[in-house]
């Protein structure tokens, strides 16, 4: 901005619905409300008008990203991980979001058994924590604090036992493929 601006405002954010905005007219101070269900890059157009009258225009791009999100393999929702109902189906995807951007992150996992893949992933069937994340389990899938869990009542188990798939020949040559359960019996 030209340095003898004077007056600040926002003019234009995007998406309209990810945030609230406001600024100091004189300081040009920014603070930003985003939506707890959201994220990505977020836009924020800001006019600056010096003592002449004259505005200028800068874009401020801000990448908002969830400080918590959740896993539950019986969500119905978006797959986004933001809320239980929307949570992730599986962990691996939770897992992907530190990795990528680089930030501490709190994951709540609903109560089950939650596996990294199937044998056919390879290597690529195993969890990886980064060290900033910190993963809690004990969820029903509707709490709205992490306080509200209960690991004892609701176990939520990370196992490396992978599901095989196997093939069972069948009459006139088709052979469909049935899952089985790799899981140790002892």
């Amino acid at each position: 901005f030209d340095a003898t601006a004077t007056v600040f405002r926002i003019e234009r954010v995007l998406p309209e619905d990810i945030l609230v905005a406001s600024i100091d007219p004189a300081s040009g101070r920014l603070d930003v409300e985003v939506s707890p269900h959201q994220f990505g890059p977020v836009r924020i157009m800001i006019g600056a008008t010096n003592a002449a009258g004259a505005t200028s225009y800068q874009i401020a791009r801000i990448d908002v990203f969830p400080s918590v999100v959740f896993v539950d393999p019986a969500a119905t929702g978006l797959a986004t991980g933001l809320r239980w109902d929307d949570a992730f189906p599986n962990l691996q995807d939770a897992l992907r979001i530190p990795h990528i951007v680089g930030i501490p992150m709190e994951i709540r996992v609903a109560e089950g058994l939650h596996r990294p893949g199937t044998v056919e992933d390879g290597e690529e069937a195993t969890f990886i924590i980064p060290g900033d994340t910190h993963l809690f389990g004990g969820f029903a899938g509707n709490e709205t604090t992490r306080d509200g869990r209960d690991p004892q009542a609701r176990p939520t188990i990370l196992s490396g036992d992978l599901p095989a798939m196997i093939s069972i020949p069948m009459k006139r040559g088709k052979s469909p493929t049935l899952p089985t359960s790799a899981e140790s019996t002892h």
